[in-house]
């Protein structure tokens, strides 16, 4: 699911974010032209601080939405831009770039040919970056440009904040040239997804609670716990590039996987989950057995710094019904059986 971080509509002479994270922004040297705000000198732009909610990203979909009016020699134009993190922009030729600074501290990204950008029109651009390998760029809803080798999480936006229409860095250097009516700026939630396949009415969040606390009395902390989770994540991470191979065709294939594996659990299927997991295995054949040994042992460490017994694992899987007896619900349906 996709949360939004911020959401600014600029409709009035302020930048009032409306996602309740109070990323509201700083209009500079721009002047109000309701509805936007016309960005007619050097200095234009509209500040957002750095935040909390803006440093844990991993993954953005950045949207404006403007009309360019360049005056004088083309250049680049900025439409938004979080320091050191990602970018989206119009380039000199009128093409639409996004970009994020990659785990080898290079920006990459994709770009549209050129002319994709029409000057005096309002158009809505955005920037989806999925923080495996995937970048893509959108013009009014279409798929103008996509990439599958920009391997790396978005980073957490730098001390400099985010930049509407302007460059971070004070040089006016890429200052926009036009209006801009709205920015938005959204990362995908896993936890969201996660949630969503622990049955309510089913998983015993008293007994969690109480298994928790019995780990705390057993010396297992909450931060262990947590750091455990983010180490297993990692390696969910590493696997996932792997099996898609900076390819679309393995990237849809392994997107396509991880959607029925979350639709099994969801479901209580073992059957489908069971024949998920085959096909999971079948296409990690695929992959090189130096990276494959590599990706199984960070999972094996991942599962070790939980510090659970193999008894903690069954118990907690049945307080979330997660355990076989659950994941058989659908067959037992399907043959008349009760849950």
């Amino acid at each position: 699911m996709w949360r939004t971080l911020v959401h600014q509509t600029y409709t009035g002479n302020v930048a009032i974010d409306s996602s309740g994270n109070c990323n509201h922004g700083v209009p500079i040297q721009v002047t109000p032209d309701f509805p936007g705000f016309s960005f007619d000198q050097q200095g234009s732009r509209i500040s957002i601080q750095p935040s909390a909610t803006l440093e844990d990203l991993g993954n953005v979909r950045a949207v404006v939405r403007s009309a360019l009016e360049p005056s004088g020699t083309p250049h680049r134009w900025d439409l938004a831009e979080g320091y050191l993190s990602f970018a989206l922009f119009i380039d000199a030729d009128f093409s639409l770039q996004g970009t994020i600074l990659d785990q080898n501290s290079q920006w990459t990204g994709v770009a549209t040919s050129a002319n994709a950008v029409s000057t005096g029109v309002e158009h809505t651009a955005q920037v989806v970056c999925d923080g495996i390998n995937s970048v893509q760029v959108l013009l009014d809803g279409n798929v103008v440009a996509e990439s599958y080798d920009t391997v790396g999480q978005v980073r957490p936006v730098g001390q400099l904040g985010v930049a509407v229409g302007h460059w971070p860095d004070p040089p006016g250097v890429y200052t926009f040239e036009g209006t801009i009516y709205e920015f938005a700026l959204q990362k995908y939630d896993p936890d969201s997804d996660l949630t969503a396949i622990l049955d309510p009415c089913c998983a015993d969040w008293s007994a969690l609670a109480a298994f928790v606390e019995q780990l705390g009395r057993e010396g297992i902390s909450q931060a262990q716990l947590a750091e455990a989770g983010a180490t297993l994540r990692a390696a969910g991470l590493a696997s996932e590039l792997a099996l898609r191979g900076n390819s679309k065709s393995g990237t849809l294939a392994q997107r396509a996987l991880a959607r029925a594996a979350w639709l099994a659990l969801a479901r209580r299927d073992s059957r489908v989950l069971e024949k998920t997991l085959k096909a999971w295995k079948a296409s990690a054949s695929a992959v090189d057995s130096s990276t494959l040994a590599s990706i199984t042992q960070q999972f094996e460490q991942a599962f070790n710094a939980f510090g659970l017994s193999e008894a903690q694992w069954h118990e907690l899987l049945r307080i979330l019904c997660l355990n076989p007896e659950h994941l058989d619900r659908e067959k037992k349906k399907r043959y008349g059986g009760h849950r």
